[in-house]
């Protein structure tokens, strides 16, 4: 409902991600859910981004793949969240077909000291999601040093307090409002074209399983602090 506000004042553009329990694709009827707030909204499915926990790996294979295959042929895309933390495979990666990783802010804390040691582990992620044709979004940057280290790395999309702090809708329109585009909009690893724009230009993330209903900003391109990227 919420992207549907913003998509009405002319965002329709943005990207809006949600995190998907466990639990929740555990449920035969999670995908016709999914297809009926898409309708319900008019919502353009690359619009949306799943976000999925490494639990997920944990669980029957069958019947996630079953619910994720009918989500994905909506046009709706995958993310893994906190990656690095959970029950990770590298082949979970590529038998769900995911588009996007979000790399844990645990490997992001230590960027930016000046130790290379502190960016090994990072590199290695940032590396094979590109080497899998994955999307990277590095979670929870808070100094511009974090985000230079992550952009020689070759990660491009990045979150985190650097770029503003869990803002309320009203004010998540406001800075949609002021973002202006800069040069053409180019195409990221999952085949959607991007809009990079002047000034923070966030992704809202809505938790069903919260009950804050703040949307938090998000995503950021790094090689600046008045650029950023949004889908």
């Amino acid at each position: 409902e919420q992207w549907r506000v913003w998509a009405d004042q002319g965002h329709v553009s943005h990207r809006l991600s949600v995190s998907v329990s466990a639990r929740q694709l555990q449920e035969e009827s999670f995908a016709d859910e999914v297809r009926s707030v898409l309708r319900r909204h008019a919502m353009t499915p690359a619009a949306l981004v799943l976000e999925l926990t490494e639990s997920i790996f944990a669980l029957d294979v069958s019947t996630i793949l079953e619910q994720l295959a009918l989500i994905r042929d909506m046009g709706v895309q995958l993310a893994v969240d906190d990656f690095g933390t959970g029950y990770s495979s590298l082949s979970y990666l590529q038998q769900f077909q995911i588009h996007e990783l979000k790399v844990d802010k645990s490997f992001i804390d230590n960027l930016g000291s000046g130790n290379p040691d502190d960016g090994s582990l990072t590199h290695a992620i940032v590396s094979m999601a590109h080497s899998l044709r994955l999307d990277v979004v590095a979670e929870g940057i808070e100094r511009i040093a974090q985000r230079d280290e992550l952009w020689s790395m070759g990660c491009g999309l990045g979150q985190g307090c650097l770029y503003s702090k869990p803002v309320p809708p009203e004010e998540m329109l406001v800075l949609l409002n002021r973002a202006k585009p800069l040069g053409k909009p180019a195409t990221i690893a999952s085949g959607v074209s991007t809009a990079r724009l002047r000034t923070p230009a966030p992704m809202a993330r809505l938790s069903p399983d919260s009950a804050d209903p703040r949307m938090f900003l998000e995503t950021a391109a790094l090689p600046g602090a008045a650029d950023s990227t949004l889908n």
